[in-house]
């Protein structure tokens, strides 16, 4: 993988963005497609197709299931195949990553390390094999080098993953001796595990003040809204360059009352409910010319997407395709905020839009400091 910094907007020390060109094809910041959202095509009658350069196969552990996966026969095989069936819908995507998702006070024993690292090694499409958090067997440093040089014998691209929660010591630790492979090639990608930022802010400044590394920052499993915020879209002030969301088992499985539908505002970059769509735009206009939408409003939206097969409105569906709709939506915001950093420009970005306002970083503290 080859990664070259095209832009750093840092005209101040607080705030700012970068783009990276990634195998000279993609420029971050960018938005990953997750099983997330090749679930959602999959439950709605469209023939558009998911076009991205960079894609994610989510698989999900419980505490229960991570460890009968390392210690029974049955699960590994079901999960290859569950997990082949989500990579060959990504086939056409020249970069697959591969995340297991696991909860957060899971540190994985060696066992486990083997049987995920071959799970991800097994998958055809997947060339972006995961490292998730592990219990060092002499030091960090030293395992994490093996594992690399073992994943990169296999023809794949390892990606080091690291929890955002962890104490500032210890993220800060395994943080920098990631990043000391970089020169050598052996590592290009750092995935990092979304959590609160106010509650981790420490970290965040971490990877800001490491924003002229020649390495991709792919922040995993970001929730789909913070406050009233899309959640994905503030990161890129903090130069990490790639976000793909969080997948929720189960989500969309349960009957949904329309006015809680979620739906992605381009205009404020909010993620608002059905119901109080109308208070910001009283006409039901979605301003957005993405495939599915087509420039339709809310109504024609709900029309087009929101029945199932026997003429019922099921709000449940019309969830699935206000997610598509949020993926092609807020990628192209990507795209305006991308030349928007070219130009240093963040900050007007942010100030532009409603619900990023409040996560601009106040640059007149340089004057202070």
């Amino acid at each position: 993988m080859k990664i070259k910094i095209a832009e750093i907007d840092d005209t101040n020390s607080f705030f700012g963005g970068r783009v990276l060109k990634v195998n000279r094809k993609f420029l971050t910041p960018y938005r990953v497609s997750s099983s997330v959202d090749y679930r959602s095509k999959q439950q709605i009658p469209t023939a558009i197709k998911i076009d991205s350069y960079l894609s994610e196969v989510t698989s999900i552990f419980t505490g229960d299931e991570y460890n009968k996966f390392k210690t029974e026969n049955g699960p590994f095989n079901n999960r290859v195949r569950a997990d082949e069936q989500k990579a060959d819908l990504m086939s056409y995507s020249p970069l697959v990553s591969y995340f297991p998702q696991l909860p957060k006070d899971i540190k994985v024993d060696k066992k486990g390390m083997k049987l995920i690292l071959e799970l991800g090694l097994d998958l055809d499409h997947v060339n972006i094999v995961s490292i998730p958090a592990f219990d060092p067997i002499k030091s960090y440093g030293e395992d994490l080098k093996k594992i690399c040089e073992y994943i990169r014998s296999r023809g794949k691209e390892p990606m080091p993953l690291l929890d955002m929660g962890l104490n500032e010591a210890e993220f800060k630790s395994k943080f920098n001796e990631i990043c000391s492979n970089i020169e050598t090639g052996l590592i290009n990608i750092m995935g990092l595990i979304y959590r609160n930022w106010r509650s981790n802010i420490q970290n965040f400044y971490h990877v800001w003040n490491n924003k002229d590394k020649k390495i991709l920052y792919y922040c995993l499993g970001v929730e789909r809204k913070y406050e009233n915020a899309s959640a994905m879209h503030f990161l890129q002030s903090w130069g990490i360059d790639v976000y793909s969301t969080r997948m929720i088992r189960g989500c969309g499985t349960y009957k949904r009352k329309l006015n809680n539908v979620d739906i992605f505002d381009k205009e404020t970059i909010g993620i608002l409910k059905y119901k109080n769509y109308f208070e910001k735009h009283p006409d039901g206009t979605l301003n957005c010319d993405c495939p599915l939408c087509n420039n339709a409003g809310l109504d024609e939206f709900v029309e087009k997407y929101g029945y199932n097969h026997e003429g019922e409105l099921d709000a449940s569906q019309l969830q699935y395709a206000g997610k598509l709709h949020e993926f092609f939506s807020s990628s192209k915001e990507f795209d305006i905020s991308r030349e928007a950093i070219k130009e240093n420009a963040l900050t007007d970005y942010f100030d532009s839009k409603e619900y990023l306002k409040s996560y601009r970083r106040n640059g007149s503290l340089d004057s202070v400091f």
